[in-house]
């Protein structure tokens, strides 16, 4: 879910364990130059979530392995938040890159504290608003439960996060208990 911490838990997660951290908008950003709301402006949803599916699929462990850039032999790897939305690249990051999945999750009230203003702003929160032609409020509500069905459907695990501040000790200690090799955080 955006906002749930995906970026700010897996990098501190990464540091500590000595794990190199990928975040799949970073990659996205890199590669197209621009803001992720400008390419889902530009390309609309679909091209958008084909963007995303493609990046993520284009992930590979022998690449990444060979790349100068990452030092350790493990990975937390962020998704854009829409990645739920691709089986396809769900099961990339399950089968492909042998990734346990955990979903961060966040209630829906936690969930519009921390959208706060920012609705507009933010990727793909602007675009659902937009295209579903619906009160702020009533987009992200829809949008909250339509992603939080396919969390739960094909998280390996689901750490609740509502609480900022202990979030990065639930997650950290969660992990260092099952230490998969890699993981997947959405």
């Amino acid at each position: 879910m955006p906002t749930a911490g995906k970026t700010s838990i897996g990098r501190a997660i990464a540091l500590k364990r000595h794990m190199n951290f990928i975040d799949t908008d970073d990659i996205i950003r890199d590669k197209y130059k621009k803001k992720l709301n400008t390419l889902i402006r530009e390309k609309g949803r679909e091209g958008f979530l084909k963007i995303e599916e493609d990046t993520s699929t284009a992930l590979s462990l022998r690449n990444l392995d060979a790349d100068i850039h990452y030092h350790f032999p493990h990975y937390i790897f962020s998704p854009g938040g829409s990645m739920v939305y691709s089986d396809k690249s769900i099961n990339h990051f399950r089968n492909n890159l042998k990734c346990k999945i955990y979903h961060l999750h966040i209630s829906y009230h936690e969930f519009l504290s921390r959208v706060g203003n920012k609705s507009t702003e933010r990727g793909v929160i602007s675009a659902c608003i937009r295209a579903r032609h619906t009160p702020i409020k009533d987009s992200l509500k829809l949008m909250y439960d339509e992603r939080q069905e396919l969390y739960e459907k094909y998280a390996d695990a689901t750490i609740v996060v509502n609480d900022r501040e202990l979030a990065y000790n639930v997650v950290s200690e969660r992990i260092r208990q099952e230490y998969p090799s890699d993981m997947f955080l959405m």
